[in-house]
């Protein structure tokens, strides 16, 4: 497979594992930088092993650990990229979080706002954060990932599965105002897949 992705800066969220960790082995086979995100640093160093031997000499590979729940953190993550790289090409999106489950009547604002502020609110926060950083390149992919639960819910997940519908809606939103100026933006919504999360 050629992509004509070779020199391009890929910045994986969630990507110390699962959907992530394998994203980013695909993207170092296509001749990409690599930037590994999560929200621990062990962990994450762990996942830089495991892409290495797939990272030529020619490319790079840097794990930043950031908090996606942290408006703060996000800018920061941002900004190492954009030092070391000059920006990023590409962003997959994939950090997320089942968060509060149980019946609706029982779940609280709290369970709630858990849950939109890592799986909804975290999206937001990226995109926001690396929307500019492609704006000045004329270029940029950015892939979000959504759920099948966003279409066909499963009743004691309603957090989760609202939250992923929004995902959906942001990404299209976010096509329509922004794919004149270069970029691409591509929404996945995965049944069950082999996840540390799944488990």
């Amino acid at each position: 497979m050629n992509l004509q992705i070779e020199g391009k800066t890929a910045v994986i969220t969630g990507g110390d594992s699962g959907i992530g960790l394998e994203t980013a082995i695909i993207l170092a086979k296509e001749g990409a930088n690599i930037v590994l995100s999560d929200i621990e640093e062990e962990s994450l160093q762990k996942a830089v092993q495991k892409v290495k031997p797939y990272v030529a000499d020619s490319q790079q590979i840097e794990a930043y650990p950031a908090d996606l729940t942290n408006d703060d953190e996000v800018q920061a993550l941002a900004k190492k990229v954009q030092d070391k790289f000059g920006g990023a090409d590409i962003l997959a999106h994939t950090a997320g979080a089942r968060g509060a489950a149980g019946d609706f009547l029982e779940l609280s604002d709290e369970d709630w706002m858990e849950t939109i502020n890592i799986d909804l609110m975290g999206t937001v926060r990226i995109c926001r954060a690396f929307i500019p950083q492609m704006q000045n390149k004329g270029w940029g992919r950015i892939v979000t990932i959504s759920s099948e639960n966003a279409l066909q819910p499963y009743e004691d997940e309603s957090p989760y599965n609202a939250c992923k519908a929004g995902v959906i809606n942001l990404t299209k939103c976010l096509s329509r105002a922004y794919s004149k100026e270069g970029l691409l933006f591509n929404c996945v919504s995965p049944a069950y897949v082999a996840t540390p999360m799944t488990d």
